[in-house]
């Protein structure tokens, strides 16, 4: 028990000394950015960018980073900078993707983009984001009538990467307000293979990897998760890299790591020893670089429990779980923490602490065994209606095929009918032709006999009385 209480006391002085220099830092950072939009000095257009994007990136306030952003785009918009108006568009539908006033003037700057895969990309992005605004506040039943909507959309492929993946995107959000069972798990392995096939996005996989790795964190996917959070990692590496060499000097990524590494950790069973310790140091390093990164790490607790979970320390993680559950409020986290605190408690016989965590355990499962339950029975439903659907579909599809053999066969049947046509015409001009010629070597022959039997005539002499028609045809030439 003293070494408890001792624990705690060394928890709460290291968070002492570490908030107050944190959070000098952090007005330091929020008076530089203000400084800055106040006291614009570029000339140029490029200019002016850098200069906002360097208070955009030491900025602690949503609301003035959706400003400043603002800033940015209009003045990328006015001289053609379409690098920084492909981030910013992106960014501030990120940030306003529930305002359709906003969302509206975004996808209207958007048309000025240079007509390639880039701009249908950010689009995508744009579209992906505006529905995931849209799922949140719509009721129960308006989301059921897009769900369908959408799962009818979906099972019609078309032409379009772009338009498929929008399609099966919008169909794993709202099918994720239904259930995250085994239906939406295909779902996202599905959506995972078609944005491999898009161009380099590294935005829209940023998007997807990071709601893969809380699905399959959430869901008890370890190896999934991890997978998912490194390929998460390898997007993060790329935009620091994008952005540093566009001269953004402040622009700091240390929470989005931190946040990935904190998820890797609490998937610690996928990960070897080697692995939980670097990834806890990379967490330490980033606390002493970041306050709010150093306040979740030392008020949370959940990451010094994870690495000595890891460890099977369950002694020393026992205070560190009941830290962190005291702190967390989402269901899921708090779940499982209880789980871990019984398995630690159990494991050091503590029974105290494993009966009362045993007692919430056991009504949170109950709850969430519940919660199961009905979404098991709405994915039957959601499952009975696409094959409906694609039953509907494939009707739709065969009464196509029917309609075109029979057009088809008609078609045969006319050209037949006309080749008939055309073979009696050609024998009945045949039969006329060969007539016509045996008719004409008939007279020939009848032609020949009248001329032999005149010769034959004429040879035998004039009779009495006659005139030889041939010297009175010769008369007359001569005249």
């Amino acid at each position: 028990m003293k070494q408890i209480k001792l624990l705690f006391l060394k928890v709460i002085l290291g968070i002492a000394l570490i908030a107050i220099p944190l959070k000098t830092r952090a007005f330091e950072n929020q008076n530089m950015a203000d400084s800055v939009v106040k006291n614009l000095t570029a000339v140029t257009s490029a200019d002016t960018i850098r200069q906002l994007y360097d208070a955009l990136d030491v900025s602690n306030w949503k609301q003035q980073r959706g400003e400043i952003g603002w800033q940015i785009l209009n003045v990328a918009h006015r001289s053609k900078d379409y690098t920084a108006m492909t981030d910013q568009l992106l960014q501030l539908a990120n940030i306003y993707k529930s305002d359709s006033i906003s969302m509206a003037r975004l996808f209207e700057i958007w048309k000025d983009l240079p007509d390639d895969d880039n701009k249908k990309g950010v689009r995508l992005f744009m579209r992906v984001e505006q529905i995931t605004g849209d799922a949140t506040f719509l009721s129960v039943e308006e989301r059921n009538n897009k769900l369908m909507s959408y799962l009818k959309e979906e099972i019609s492929t078309k032409d379009d990467i772009y338009e498929n993946v929008y399609d099966l995107y919008s169909t794993v959000i709202f099918l994720g307000k239904e259930t995250k069972g085994n239906l939406y798990h295909e779902y996202m392995d599905r959506l995972e293979k078609m944005i491999q096939q898009l161009p380099e996005d590294y935005y829209l996989k940023n998007l997807f990897y990071t709601t893969a790795a809380i699905f399959y964190t959430q869901n008890n996917y370890p190896e999934k998760a991890v997978e998912c959070d490194r390929q998460l990692l390898k997007q993060i590496e790329k935009l620091e890299e994008l952005y540093m060499s566009q001269g953004r000097k402040y622009r700091n990524y240390d929470r989005f790591y931190y946040i990935c590494y904190r998820r890797m950790l609490r998937n610690y069973a996928a990960l070897s020893n080697e692995e939980v310790k670097d990834l806890y140091a990379r967490c330490e390093r980033l606390a002493e670089k970041d306050e709010e990164v150093a306040r979740d790490f030392n008020m949370d607790g959940r990451i010094k429990a994870y690495r000595l979970l890891a460890d099977k320390n369950f002694a020393a993680a026992i205070p560190y779980l009941k830290q962190s559950l005291r702190n967390n409020k989402d269901v899921t986290v708090h779940r499982e923490l209880l789980g871990f605190l019984v398995e630690a408690a159990d494991s050091v016989g503590d029974k105290p602490t494993l009966l009362s965590a045993l007692k919430e355990y056991n009504k949170m499962l109950l709850d969430d065994q519940k919660i199961k339950s009905e979404e098991a029975l709405r994915e039957m439903q959601i499952r009975y209606d696409v094959h409906a659907l694609q039953s509907e579909k494939n009707e739709l599809e065969i009464e196509k095929r029917d309609l075109e053999l029979a057009t088809d066969q008609k078609l045969i049947n006319i050209v037949l009918a006309s080749l008939c046509v055309m073979a009696i015409v050609l024998m009945l001009l045949c039969r006329g032709y060969f007539r016509l010629k045996s008719d004409n070597r008939e007279l020939k022959e009848e032609n020949d006999k009248l001329k032999t039997s005149l010769e034959n005539y004429f040879r035998d002499g004039v009779p009495e009385g006659t005139r030889d028609v041939r010297d009175a045809y010769g008369s007359v030439n001569t005249k």
